[in-house]
C-alpha cells in the first residue's frame, strides 16, 4: 500500500476479522474463500451490522466461475465481475448490467455501471417485435401500471430518453422488472448476459414478430 501509496487515514486493513465493526461503513473481505466462509457466516455478518456495506472478494477459476456454493451470488445485490485487467462487468438481480474499460478515460463510467447507455435513434423501418400485454401485470397494483402505461407512451412515442427516466427514476425495480427485455433494450437498457439469450430466444420464433 505504500509502495502504490494508496494509504489513506480512513483506510484500515486487518489480517483477522474484527469483533465489532460498527465503526465502519464498507468492510471488503478479501477474500471469502481464503477465510472459509460459508453463507451462513455471511448473512450473520450482515445481520449483526445492518449499518454496514459489505463487499467480498472471491477467487475464480480458469473457466471464469468463482469458487463456491452458488448461494453466494443468490444473497448479493450486485456481482462484478473482472474477466481481465481493466475489464468490469457488473450483473445484478433486476434484469440490469453492464461493463466498463475502467483505464479508458472516453468511457462513461456511470451511465455503463448503472446500467445504461446512450440509445441510438434510427429512421429506418424494423419489424415490430410483439409482446403481450405487459402493463397491466397481475402481480403488481395498478399504481404500478400507471407507471409501465408512462413508459410504454413514451416507447410507442419514440422518447426513449423520457421513457428511461421513467423507469430509473420514477418507478420501482418490480416496474422495471416488468419492462420487457426488447423495449428495456430499446429505451437504452443493458441486459445481463442471461436476459441477452432470452430475448435472443424470443427473437429467433417468427411467432413473435409482426
Amino acid at each position: 500500500m505504500k509502495d502504490l501509496q494508496v494509504q489513506h487515514p480512513n483506510l484500515f486493513v486487518s489480517s483477522d476479522m474484527l469483533t465489532d465493526l460498527s465503526g465502519y461503513d464498507f468492510v471488503f473481505i478479501d477474500s471469502v474463500n481464503k477465510m472459509e466462509l460459508e453463507p451462513n457466516d455471511l448473512e450473520i455478518l450482515k445481520a449483526n451490522n445492518p449499518t454496514v456495506s459489505f463487499i467480498y472478494v472471491f477467487q475464480t477459476t480458469k473457466n471464469g466461475a468463482f469458487r463456491g456454493s452458488n448461494h453466494f451470488m443468490h444473497d448479493v445485490d450486485i456481482v462484478i465481475e473482472i474477466p481481465e485487467k481493466g475489464k468490469a462487468i457488473q450483473n445484478g438481480r433486476f434484469n440490469q448490467g453492464g461493463e466498463i474499460d475502467f483505464f479508458d478515460n472516453d468511457s462513461n463510467e456511470h451511465d455503463e455501471l448503472n446500467g445504461i447507455k446512450k440509445s441510438k435513434s434510427t429512421s429506418s423501418k424494423k419489424k415490430i417485435f410483439k409482446n403481450p400485454e405487459w402493463t397491466e401485470p397481475k402481480d403488481l397494483p395498478q399504481s404500478d401500471w400507471r407507471n409501465l402505461k408512462i413508459i410504454k407512451k413514451y416507447y410507442d412515442e419514440g422518447d426513449y430518453s423520457e421513457a428511461m427516466n421513467h423507469a430509473m427514476y420514477r418507478s420501482d425495480t418490480e416496474v422495471r422488472e416488468a419492462i420487457p427485455p426488447n423495449i428495456w433494450k430499446a429505451i437504452g437498457g443493458m441486459l445481463t448476459r442471461t436476459g441477452e439469450e432470452k430475448l435472443k430466444a424470443l427473437l429467433d420464433n417468427p411467432k413473435n414478430w409482426s
